[in-house]
């Protein structure tokens, strides 16, 4: 469906399930795939930690470990960076979605179908 590299979509979609596992101590997590006519949606929701809206204006940025991130050791804060670029060389597009603190959140991938 998707003309892309498939180690760079791998590491973009290991990183979002990882930070997923790492930081839903007790709940779900959901990967979805969507195909519309025009592109490949995969979201990867969780019922973790939740993200301030603070944060979530600032989510992508280098080198940025929000709250979560600052809790947990390891991590460079370089996983969602690389993950928005990757998915940007894509033509596609990634966002993070949360109610806010203590309601989970979702990250959503779109990519176009060539």
């Amino acid at each position: 469906f998707v003309i892309a590299d498939q180690n760079k979509l791998r590491q973009v979609f290991v990183n979002l399930i990882d930070n997923a596992v790492k930081y839903t101590k007790e709940g779900t997590i959901d990967v979805l795939f969507q195909k519309t006519s025009k592109e490949a949606i995969v979201s990867v929701s969780d019922t973790g930690p939740g993200i301030s809206k603070e944060e979530l204006s600032c989510l992508f940025d280098k080198f940025l470990r929000g709250a979560a991130g600052r809790a947990s050791s390891g991590g460079s804060g370089l996983g969602l960076y690389l993950a928005k670029k990757i998915v940007q060389e894509h033509k596609g597009s990634i966002k993070a979605n949360s109610k806010g603190l203590g309601y989970g959140s979702v990250f959503v991938v779109r990519l176009p179908i060539k």
